[in-house]
């Protein structure tokens, strides 16, 4: 084969089983999926008494329930075109589509046109009998019938379906197809026609519930039961199911992370050809020169194969045939042993599948190996005396065993045949044990999505629950795995789970349990950056963000180390203290010198952690010192000349002599007619939300008068009168900085603090706009409207939530709803409100970068849940014996 090939991810339907999980279980348990039939049951499937009344009619069978029913706008089809689709084709599109998500690749980042399909399935006549169907058939044109049920395009189907641009073939071997399927797969992917394959098989009967006629000299069993290597075995029973395998190149997948559940060292495929006693009876030689070349290939010992999966279809000559060529292949090879390997067959659980039978044993043998335990044959009694076991390699488990790993992995193989003569051989092997490193974080922020409303729903309380039964899973895996496996659909709803021996349970990024869904837009959503002016600073903002997140912490660093030169001290001493050095810290921050530095740094910092996020402003606007910030992440003031006049023009203020803000809660005419002396309007921030700014006594003044006419005031902890006259004196010597001032255009619209509208780049190169700027009201109020003229979504990029309250009052006032409100920190964890807010943009329709979420960690994909798909019954046809619609 060259190249040893994972097994990243299965999907499967099986009698008794609708996964994985519950096909394990069963097989683990011994569980036998055989279902009688009643006369009843008999009847409702139109089976005429004198069949089922017969003594060689055996009523019992086999059967994968739900296989009329259907996802179809998941997959986009319409209900007619679902009806009119073979269910072969979509029972193997679900299993494809589980087996990618359950392998981690489902999201579009993974590549779809790196996948190929390799898949084989029977023809039941269910597109004959759609074409017959008088609500189809005036629908659709005659060839669509045959493009929609012929066993030719089920591979061109799923790729189609599924986006995938690999090779798509469809492969057909008879019994042995879904292995020779896999085989190919491998091949390909050594090949590097494609990165990532899905392979397998499906068999479905078109029929209702039936059991079968027992004919003499036939391959079916006179008493309905499958039993494999039994002596009470006395034929087959055919059944139904699917199953599809994704598979990796092992170096890929173990570099990505993937969970593998084993890897394929070898696999052939040969024929007998005229080496047997008929064209219906497999052959000795073939079979054993087979497994002879597998385990050369693989350069393994035949001792060290713990399991042996058989075909196993329970007819005495094909149980005989196959243990006599194992036998030989392994004799041939080495070993002397007897009895050290045991065998089964899955069919004994499930029955003979047809063209899913080799891959439901790939699936056994797969788990069996991954989870470390051999499961026990079924309704076991007493071995079949002529394959003379006793004398073999080979013994019969009846119990379930652990499968140590004394000398090595475990190691198993697996046979399949096909009648007429095709062989398919593979040799498995436990995968490599992953690494993965401890998350910095302590919250992890989980996407849930769904096609539907229900499916969400559904999901969620999947992934709840999956969560509290596997607390050996690291929520940082489980994040990694939502985040970079599956596919995001419509419907989202964003999670947030804590780690740690006190962690959380996922919890709703939302106040309470009735947060609404989150719905993605169409057109990804506009997003206005908010930078706030010096409030809602303090000691410690955005310290968990500096201590967890990379961007941040380097964003500050750099600007700090930019500020330095201008300043007296290092913003980091007053922003994130030593232990006991709090006090000392308070009193820096309470210093306009070092304030202003410290909070232009922490937002700068902050936009650099959305932008790592793959979160950037459409739109940016500043809220007085905040619109240094802004300049910058739009790209019109590099960093270190904005750092540099944020630091001049703080040192200047901090000379000021002592004055007083105050916030009132009135008209701005009204504010404008009590102005008084030296007292000016700071900022206009909403209808009715006004902030004065003078010497102490005059503000105080100002506020009594409005307090008496009715008008609420508040005077706010601020140690100068800014945007006042009280500044004046600085502004010629901040004005002599701004010489030769350099800026570039935005690359975003910028909206203007102290004009309220949008401006560019040769407005902002003007020295004095950002002498105004230090001195003139700011019209946040306006700037908001001019903000909301296109975006949608509001994040205030910085400490606290002023900004965006200030925003839903102008909206209140204006009587429009206001945009969604996003914030960076929060009052109990930084980490956790950025996350939050991080979910809710996703809830909407923003699309983070993914990678970014685990950079500089090493995570690792862990099985969770399946997508829940949300079925309805599709069907169509007339039955041939009744002429009675089936639908």
């Amino acid at each position: 084969m060259g190249e040893d090939i994972a097994i990243v991810g299965i999907g499967c339907r099986f009698p008794g089983a609708r996964n994985t999980d519950e096909l394990w279980r069963n097989i683990l348990h011994g569980v036998v999926s055989r279902t009688p039939l009643s006369v009843e049951e008999l009847r409702g499937s139109d089976v005429p008494a004198a069949v089922y009344t017969s003594p060689d009619y055996v009523p019992a069978g086999f059967f994968v329930d739900g296989v009329d029913e259907f996802d179809a706008d998941y997959f986009g089809m319409s209900a007619p075109e679902a009806a009119m689709t073979d269910p072969h084709i979509r029972l193997f599109l679900e299993c494809a589509d589980t087996a990618l998500t359950d392998a981690g690749h489902a999201s579009p980042e993974s590549g779809r046109e790196g996948i190929g399909v390799f898949a084989g399935s029977r023809n039941n006549g269910y597109s004959a009998r759609a074409a017959r169907d008088p609500r189809l058939r005036d629908l659709f044109d005659p060839f669509m019938f045959e493009a929609s049920g012929g066993v030719d395009y089920l591979a061109p189907t799923v790729a189609y379906r599924l986006g995938a641009e690999g090779p798509a073939l469809n492969v057909a071997t008879a019994c042995s197809t879904s292995l020779a399927a896999v085989h190919l797969a491998c091949a390909s992917l050594t090949a590097r026609e494609c990165e990532l394959a899905l392979a397998g098989g499906v068999n479905l009967r078109l029929e209702p519930r039936r059991g079968y006629r027992w004919r003499p000299g036939g391959v079916e069993s006179r008493t309905g039961h499958c039993r494999p290597l039994e002596a009470r075995a006395d034929g087959t029973v055919f059944s139904e199911g699917s199953g599809v395998v994704a598979l990796r190149r092992l170096a890929d997948a173990m570099a990505d992370g993937d969970r593998v559940y084993a890897v394929i060292r070898a696999s052939a495929l040969n024929s007998d050809g005229p080496r047997r006693f008929n064209f219906l009876t497999p052959g000795v030689e073939g079979q054993a020169e087979l497994a002879r070349r597998v385990l050369d290939e693989a350069a393994v010992h035949p001792a060290e194969i713990g399991y042996l999966e058989c075909h196993g279809a329970g007819t005495p000559v094909g149980d005989l045939v196959e243990v006599e060529a194992m036998t030989t292949a392994f004799r041939e090879t080495g070993t002397t042993d007897t009895g050290h390997c045991p065998i089964g067959s899955v069919k004994s659980n499930i029955g003979h599948a047809g063209k899913a039978a080799g891959i439901a044993g790939l699936i056994k043998a797969a788990l069996a190996v991954h989870h470390g335990s051999i499961p026990p044959h079924p309704d076991f009694r007493q071995v079949n005396p002529d394959l003379s076991l006793e004398s073999s390699p080979f013994r019969v488990s009846t119990e379930p065993e652990e499968w140590p790993v004394p000398n090595g992995p475990r190691r198993a193989m697996l046979n399949g045949f096909g009648l007429g003569g095709g062989n398919a051989h593979l040799l498995l092997e436990q995968a490599p044990e992953r690494a993965a490193t401890e998350s910095r974080r302590p919250w992890h922020l989980l996407p849930v999505t769904g096609h539907t409303p229900q499916a969400l729903d559904e999901a969620e309380g999947r992934l709840t629950d999956h969560m509290g039964g596997h607390p050996e899973q690291d929520p940082a895996d489980v994040a990694h795995s939502l985040w970079s496996g599956r596919a995001h659909h419509r419907h989202r709803r964003a999670l947030l789970v804590s780690s740690g021996p006190a962690g959380t349970g996922p919890q709703r990024i939302g106040a309470d349990d009735h947060t609404p869904l989150g719905e993605a837009r169409r057109e990804r959503p506009e997003i206005a950056f908010l930078f706030p002016g010096l409030s809602g600073h303090h000691v410690n903002m955005g310290r968990e963000l500096y201590e967890t997140e990379p961007a941040f912490r380097t964003r500050l660093d750099e600007c700090a180390e930019a500020l330095a030169p201008h300043g007296r001290s290092d913003v980091r001493n007053a922003l994130y203290p030593a232990p006991g050095q709090e006090e000392t810290a308070r009193e820096l921050l309470a210093r306009t010198r070092v304030a202003q530095p410290a909070l232009f740094a922490v937002e700068c910092a902050t936009a650099a952690l959305w932008s790592s996020w793959g979160i950037r402003p459409d739109v940016v606007v500043g809220h007085s010192l905040g619109e240094f910030a802004a300049a910058v992440v739009s790209g019109v003031l590099d960093m270190e000349r904005a750092a540099e006049l944020v630091a001049v023009r703080a040192s200047l203020m901090d000379r000021l002599p002592p004055g007083r803000m105050a916030a009132v809660a009135a008209p701005v005419e009204r504010v404008r007619e009590a102005l008084r002396g030296s007292v000016g309007i700071a900022a206009v921030n909403g209808p009715e939300l006004v902030v004065v700014s003078g010497p102490p006594e005059q503000v105080d003044g100002v506020c009594a008068d409005l307090d008496d006419a009715g008008f609420d005031s508040r005077a706010l902890t601020m140690p100068h009168a800014f945007h006042s006259p009280m500044i004046d004196p600085i502004l010629a010597p901040f004005g002599d900085r701004l010489e030769g001032l350099e800026v570039r255009n935005p690359n975003c619209r910028y909206v203007s603090g102290l004009t309220g509208r949008r401006v560019e780049g040769r407005e902002l190169a003007a020295p004095d706009y950002w002498i105004r700027h230090a001195r003139e009201t700011v019209v946040f109020d306006q700037a908001v409207r001019s903000v909301l003229e296109t975006a949608t979504v509001v994040l205030e990029a910085g400490p606290g939530r002023t900004l965006v309250e200030l925003v839903r009052a102008v909206c209140a006032d204006a009587g429009r709803a206001s945009p969604e409100a996003v914030t960076s920190m929060g009052p109990e964890s930084d980490l956790r409100a950025a996350l939050s807010g991080l979910g809710r943009l996703w809830e909407l329709g923003a699309e983070p970068d993914r990678s970014a979420l685990t950079r500089g960690e090493r995570r690792v994909r862990v099985w969770l849940p399946p997508y829940p798909y949300q079925v309805r019954r599709h069907w169509c046809g007339v039955d041939d014996a009744t002429g009675r619609e089936l639908s």
